[in-house]
């Protein structure tokens, strides 16, 4: 999308969503970050798109002066004030950051469950044969005891 594709959008998202209508807020609802949730109606998430696309054509410049772009400044009137979390600015940076990836460590419990599985299928099939075979036994005694 192009500065002026992104000028348009950003126009269009402003006028069709008025101010005192929009609601926007971010909320925890629990003890951590990871117990976060948007609470908003359809105006206040298009208005945040709109200042989301704002801090776009900021990036460039906030990147040279390795400045933050402030976006407090476009989301002061129809952002919930009782919100538990605020995105004041947002730090731009131009390289890509590799996410660390997570490496799992097999637990002692994990190398027991593949074994306590078998050993539970190994005591079926020993229980179904016990099993067959005493109810072979039971009928063939009662054959012998009608002859």
């Amino acid at each position: 999308m192009d500065k002026d594709e992104r000028q348009e959008l950003i126009k269009q998202l402003e006028s069709a969503n008025p101010r005192n209508k929009a609601y926007f807020g971010i909320f925890q609802y629990g003890g951590g970050s990871d117990e976060s949730y948007i609470k908003a109606n359809v105006q206040g998430l298009e208005l945040f798109a709109a200042t989301m696309l704002k801090a776009v054509s900021q990036f460039d410049q906030a990147c040279a002066k390795n400045e933050t772009i402030d976006i407090a400044q476009y989301t002061d009137d129809w952002v919930n004030k009782d919100s538990t979390t605020s995105i004041d600015y947002i730090e731009p940076i131009l390289e890509e950051i590799e996410k660390p990836k997570l490496e799992y460590k097999q637990t002692t419990l994990d190398k027991l469950v593949p074994m306590g599985c078998f050993s539970v299928l190994i005591l079926a099939v020993i229980s179904g044969i016990v099993g067959f075979v005493t109810i072979v036994n039971w009928f063939l005694s009662l054959y012998n005891q009608s002859q």
